[in-house]
């Protein structure tokens, strides 16, 4: 009869624990946030067409198109992969899908387009995936950053 009772009790603490584990998920959305977590601005990017191609995109017009909707994280992620387009048409990086930031730094030979590149990657990781609002002063010194990397490659 012992055997019986330790089956019982384990399927009950397997049940609870299941039913805890649904009512958890339940409670967390989409992003993985709780129910009073801050829910991200998603923007719907379809990363096949501008990430896998990033050479086929216009970013200066997705940019505007950004900046005119005061979107401006949108605009600093399209000004990353823009300074990622011509790093790559420049030959100063190999660019690729699954690499990451490290990884295109890692390549630069030029030092004073290093530092440059690692300061817009910040830019770019604090306001993509850190997920933090902008405002527009933000923004423009975010984007004079961008320009003036985008002029020395």
């Amino acid at each position: 009869m012992k055997i019986v009772e330790v089956i019982l009790k384990v399927t009950g603490i397997l049940i609870i624990i299941f039913v805890i584990y649904k009512i958890v998920m339940a409670l967390m959305n989409d992003d993985g946030n709780w129910i009073f977590g801050r829910k991200s601005d998603k923007v719907n990017i379809n990363p096949i067409d501008i990430e896998q191609d990033i050479h086929q995109t216009n970013f200066e017009t997705l940019i505007s198109e950004a900046i005119s909707k005061n979107n401006y994280r949108l605009a600093i992620r399209y000004y990353y992969l823009s300074v990622l387009k011509r790093l790559s048409e420049e030959k100063k990086i190999d660019w690729n899908y699954e690499k990451t930031n490290y990884d295109y730094y890692q390549e630069i030979e030029n030092i004073d387009l290093k530092k440059q590149f690692q300061y817009i990657s910040y830019i770019y990781n604090y306001c993509w995936y850190g997920e933090f609002d902008i405002d527009t002063n933000e923004f423009k010194i975010g984007e004079i950053a961008f320009r003036k990397l985008i002029q020395s490659i």
